[in-house]
């Protein structure tokens, strides 16, 4: 099979809408349509933060689950993972789940109080409602094209993770966030490549789906950058990079804050589509 040559996004949900029907909310989904010469696939890319607003999105606007052939959850973390029961009850037949082995680790956070951040089911539960989970630490082409990026080497002096913590022999100890990873599509025009929440970095991540896939062209990077809380000074060579590359259209979501945005716009407005719940993107 050949790589897909139209690539179709559509946002689930995100932290904001500016449709009246939807609904948005802390988390990110993403559903990925691949469309091939002789077949169409698709994928949905994390699942929100809890179900309401995912069951009343796609109800909205009319996705059917019966259609998804593959889960990928690019962390464990709760706004990643809340709708995903309910997905695999109306998707009604057993569904491979693909995630790295640390996402069912216990995920905290400390400030300002020390909470559970983590995914609110267990393998068992997952598994009982139809999910084959397939646990992926190097990087997976699941289909033609399209590679699921395992753990993302950190090479950049300027991207760290910081804050999160785990339980491990019984100790509160760093979480160094090795489940974050991202989805990388080949196509013959470009490379699309989507974060997450980017822990690990989405300089990082854009690096390593380059080096996977040998495709040195980047079409489209979307998804959550995890930049809220930057420093201006990694904003900056977040965007340095995408300049230099030749990016030819970023969407920073869920978590990438204001200051992402701002920083394109102030040094190359052409390079940022702005998408929210709701929104399609279509590479051809």
């Amino acid at each position: 099979m050949s790589l897909p040559e139209k690539v179709k996004l559509t946002v689930i949900v995100e932290n904001t809408t500016y449709k009246p029907n939807l609904i948005a909310d802390h988390g990110l989904s993403i559903l990925i349509e691949l469309f091939y010469p002789d077949k169409k696939h698709r994928i949905l890319f994390d699942m929100g933060n809890n179900s309401i607003a995912f069951l009343h999105n796609i109800n909205q606007m009319k996705i059917d689950m019966r259609n998804i052939d593959y889960i990928v959850i690019s962390h464990g973390h709760y706004d990643h993972t809340g709708g995903l029961i309910e997905a695999l009850k109306l998707i009604q037949r057993k569904i491979p789940i693909i995630l790295h082995p640390d996402a069912f680790s216990k995920k905290l956070a400390l400030k300002p109080k020390l909470r559970y951040i983590g995914m609110p089911f267990t393998e068992k539960e997952i598994e009982e409602n139809g999910g084959i989970i397939i646990k992926n630490r190097t990087a997976l082409e699941i289909l033609p094209g399209v590679y699921v990026l395992g753990e993302i080497p950190r090479v950049t002096s300027f991207e760290t993770t910081e804050n999160f913590y785990t339980v491990r022999d019984g100790e509160i100890v760093v979480d160094k966030m090795l489940d974050d990873q991202g989805i990388a599509i080949k196509t013959k025009s470009g490379l699309i490549v989507l974060g997450g929440c980017s822990h690990s970095g989405i300089v990082n991540i854009v690096k390593y789906a380059i080096e996977i896939t040998k495709q040195y062209i980047v079409k489209y990077v979307a998804g959550g950058f995890h930049l809220i809380s930057a420093t201006e000074d990694r904003v900056k060579k977040t965007v340095d990079f995408f300049i230099k590359q030749k990016v030819e259209k970023v969407s920073p979501m869920h978590c990438s804050g204001v200051k992402i945005n701002c920083e394109i716009r102030k040094r190359l407005p052409s390079l940022l589509l702005d998408i929210h719940t709701g929104d399609q993107v279509i590479i051809e």
